[in-house]
């Protein structure tokens, strides 16, 4: 199973990174297309994607750290 990370952007230029392991189903969820998006993100939308990072190689564990590296720099 491949895990991501990926970073979001609004129309008004604010950012929400975060760890999938399905990108196009958490797009939709952070839309509110379907149920399941952040709080963060709820009622900021439209989403759309800056980068999606494919962890195929990094365990759930891995991916989750860099997601949280990204988000501590």
């Amino acid at each position: 199973m491949s895990h991501y990370c990926y970073a979001l952007c609004n129309e008004s230029g604010r950012t929400y990174v975060g760890y999938t392991v399905c990108p196009a189903r958490r797009i939709r969820q952070h839309n509110s297309d379907i149920k399941g998006g952040a709080k963060a993100t709820r009622g900021r939308g439209p989403w759309r994607f800056i980068y999606v990072v494919d962890c195929i190689d990094y365990s759930a564990s891995d991916a989750l750290s860099l997601e949280w590296h990204i988000k501590h720099p």
